[in-house]
């Protein structure tokens, strides 16, 4: 794993495949669409395991802009100055994962 965040865009609904991808591969997601409406809310507290980057942040982002007007300089900021928000984050992403994991033995969701 080299990535600490993955952006999420919003798919067909709120229970989009990418979410179990990025869950699975402990990549932080960082939503671009609204986090009520996530899937298993009342067994992964996505709030404390996400990031929310509202979506007309990112339409407008410039690569070539100073990173003063980068929405997304703040996932940068935030990897340097505060390792330890990301291991925490991360923790619960372990925890989530399971949750989000099919489990041959009917333990889970999928039971």
């Amino acid at each position: 794993q080299q990535s600490v965040f993955c952006i999420v865009p919003a798919g067909d609904s709120a229970v989009t495949t990418r979410i179990f991808s990025v869950v699975q591969s402990m990549c932080i997601p960082v939503f671009v669409f609204d986090r009520d409406f996530l899937p298993f809310a009342d067994l992964v507290p996505w709030r404390n395991v996400s990031l929310h980057l509202p979506s007309k942040d990112v339409l407008r982002f410039n690569p070539s802009a100073p990173s003063a007007n980068n929405p997304l300089a703040f996932l940068v900021a935030m990897a340097r100055k505060e390792p330890e928000r990301i291991a925490r984050m991360q923790r619960g992403l372990a925890r989530a994962r399971w949750h989000l994991t099919w489990h041959r033995d009917g333990e889970g969701v999928a039971r």
